[in-house]
């Protein structure tokens, strides 16, 4: 585990659960009794009202990066493959390699190239394109409950009360 906490942490890789926390982590818990000053959350709040307050998942202003990038990258390695699977049937007029040979590399390297170009959009785009746009927590004062969206379904709505939360993070200070 890293020494300090990476700007994609828990997007890309998972959180571990019951784990020793890191130094960057342990520099900035918040105790609970103690004031303090952090500047305004802009992107963050959602919606307020006079019963809840609902923020987004932290990397909620991230998304849509591999769309943008992936439409530039998509088109290069669109073309080195289309260029790479047209060479098959233009073999070398030089001699010195085997018309046989050059196919039959040419179609093992453009299969390989092909292969992790899905790879990678596959990767970037279940993180990107195929989830939710945003991942909300809201703040309910009346029930005095927190709630985390996970996913439509059973069990993807978490609920903990706010004494639970309060108690816990107390025990952790």
């Amino acid at each position: 585990m890293s020494e300090y906490s990476r700007i994609f942490d828990g997007w890309l890789t998972r959180y571990k659960v019951n784990r020793p926390l890191n130094k960057y982590e342990l520099s900035n818990r918040l105790k609970v009794l103690d004031a303090i000053k952090l500047p305004p959350a802009d992107k963050g709040a959602v919606k307020l009202n006079g019963v809840f307050i609902e923020y987004v998942d932290r990397y909620f202003v991230w998304r849509g990066w591999a769309a943008a990038g992936g439409v530039v990258l998509g088109g290069v390695f669109l073309y080195m493959t289309s260029r790479l699977a047209l060479s098959i049937y233009t073999p070398p007029i030089n001699e010195s390699v085997a018309p046989l040979k050059f196919v039959v590399a040419s179609w093992i390297f453009t299969m390989i190239f092909g292969l992790m170009c899905s790879g990678v959009f596959f990767c970037l785009g279940r993180k990107d394109f195929f989830c939710y746009t945003h991942y909300p927590i809201r703040f309910n004062r009346k029930t005095r409950k927190v709630y985390i969206f996970q996913h439509n379904g059973p069990g993807g709505v978490i609920d903990i009360d706010w004494e639970k939360v309060l108690l816990d993070c107390w025990k952790n200070t």
